[in-house]
């Protein structure tokens, strides 16, 4: 736990005594400041810097707390486009569907401020990557849709009703044969939250976010080697792809048009042909 000051707003005094109770929870001797309305909360956020805000309520200066290191979660009503919309155009990449659930509420706490791997890695898409729950109530296979050292997103069908995944579960990861079709087994992940779940006759598909909060040391290396494989053949160090010439160059992709190539390579004969005058 790396947060000390936490402010909740929303308008409902029950939903802040919640939203308190399920912070305290997960972390002793936290500062919680509480506030019903946007103007108390841009009083009180001049007043005091905080580590988190959770916030059913848009407010002006959410911008610019994100960019000074606040995280930010927005607590809205729904995943519509609009809501998401909203919460695009305010530079805002954290939010849970309210009401929430503490476990995972806390989860997406511990990630976000520890300075954990969910922030600090990059994530793939890695087309037909493949995933196995085990668990002694369910025993589930579904695909990856990206993945990181931290965490991953993953589409699953069932029967019925929505799976009920318990805080923790072991899973398999098999990778595809292009990168080596590497299986990583028994995993100890930790659900985070069903980002969505659609009806679909009498199935339901779901699309479910899990943390790997502590990879063991072979787990790790293992999927180091693979992402580092996957780097390489998404992104190699010279491509020609769109009609241009991609060249990575200490990490940063920079791009050579037609024109551009043309002329390196006249200013490249005239070079060596002043070279050769010289000589």
């Amino acid at each position: 736990m790396n947060y000390e000051t936490v402010l909740i707003v929303h308008f409902s005094q029950p939903e802040r005594e919640m939203l308190r109770e399920f912070v305290t929870a997960g972390a002793s001797g936290v500062n919680i400041r509480e506030v019903a309305t946007e103007p108390e909360a841009e009083q009180i956020i001049q007043q005091q810097q905080f580590d988190v805000i959770l916030s059913s309520i848009f407010i002006d200066s959410f911008q610019r707390l994100a960019e000074s290191g606040t995280h930010i979660i927005a607590l809205i009503p729904d995943e519509s486009e609009a809501q998401l919309s909203r919460l695009a155009r305010r530079g805002l990449t954290h939010y849970q569907v309210f009401p929430i659930r503490e476990e995972v509420l806390q989860d997406q706490l511990n990630s976000l401020t520890r300075g954990g791997v969910l922030r600090s890695h990059q994530r793939f898409d890695v087309p037909g990557t493949k995933i196995q729950f085990h668990d002694q109530s369910m025993q589930m296979e579904g695909r990856i849709l990206n993945i990181s050292q931290g965490g991953f997103l993953c589409e699953i069908v069932v029967d019925g009703a929505d799976a009920n995944f318990p805080r923790e579960i072991p899973v398999t990861i098999q990778f595809p044969r292009k990168y080596g079709k590497r299986i990583i087994k028994n995993i100890r992940c930790h659900y985070l939250a069903t980002r969505r779940s659609v009806e679909e006759g009498s199935r339901v598909r779901q699309l479910v976010v899990m943390l790997m909060p502590r990879l063991e040391a072979h787990h790790f290396e293992a999927f180091v080697m693979t992402l580092q494989r996957v780097i390489r053949k998404q992104h190699p160090l010279v491509q020609w792809h769109n009609n241009r010439l991609e060249v990575d160059i200490g990490g940063r992709r920079t791009y050579y048009y037609g024109m551009q190539l043309l002329r390196i390579f006249l200013g490249a004969l005239l070079l060596v042909g002043l070279i050769g005058g010289l000589s």
